[in-house]
């Protein structure tokens, strides 16, 4: 059996230059869990089990303006899961 928890961390960055500075268009920082389990059955057969984006972390970009962000773009992905089995001939 082979189990894995993955974090991937992705810090707000610049997206886009906009024609000045309050244009400019920021990914908001993205935090990310990813769960996968593999099961050996026998030398041949394995069974599989992934699951992306476990919390649900949305995807938010911005733009920063005196009068505070902007928002720009919303989205939410929910998870993603993928099961199955690997078979070998």
């Amino acid at each position: 059996m082979s189990l894995r928890i993955a974090a991937a961390y992705r810090d707000e960055y610049l997206d886009e230059l906009g024609g000045d500075p309050d244009e400019n268009r920021y990914v908001k920082s993205h935090l990310q869990w990813d769960f996968t389990a593999k099961y050996r059955i026998t030398p041949r057969v394995q069974l599989l089990l992934e699951v992306v984006n476990l919390q649900d972390e949305p995807y938010t970009a911005i733009q920063r303006g005196p009068r505070g962000d902007r928002l720009l773009q919303y989205k939410e992905y929910s998870w993603t899961a993928m099961a199955g089995a690997k078979i070998i001939f």
